[in-house]
């Protein structure tokens, strides 16, 4: 259900590119504002498939069956890609996303038109994601 990625991925991934619209959304099973807006996510796929919407799993590697496992299939998120960083320090891939990032969660990185936008809250509800995207 979740595949892991490196370094090298996770760059590829946050960099924009002028043709495509990505959002990455950074969460964690314990963090409950990541959780409820996982659903937006989700409908944002499905209104416009064009986007892509990638969700990064923070949880201890030791968690992810007994906490994700359990979330993404319950939410039913498979139609979203679903990955996992391994290995990884945060230091080495948080500013990857953004070099200001606290390392709090929620956390969003939005690219288009080759451009990033980075946000560190949860969006309040899916009307305040589309107001995101569409100012990039």
């Amino acid at each position: 259900m979740l595949k892991s990625i490196d370094l090298n991925e996770l760059n590829l991934l946050c960099s924009p590119e002028s043709d495509k619209v990505v959002i990455v959304n950074f969460w964690a099973s314990w963090c409950g504002p990541g959780i409820e807006e996982l659903p937006y996510f989700k409908k944002l796929k499905k209104e416009m498939p064009s986007i892509k919407v990638v969700l990064v799993n923070l949880d201890f590697e030791n968690d992810v069956e007994r906490n994700v496992s359990p979330v993404l299939i319950k939410g039913q998120y498979s139609s979203l890609e679903n990955l996992r960083l391994t290995g990884l320090k945060a230091d080495d891939w948080m500013p990857l996303a953004d070099w200001d990032w606290s390392g709090a969660i929620s956390a969003t990185l939005i690219l288009a038109s080759g451009k990033k936008k980075f946000i560190e809250q949860k969006f309040e509800n899916y009307s305040a994601l589309k107001a995101a995207i569409q100012q990039l």
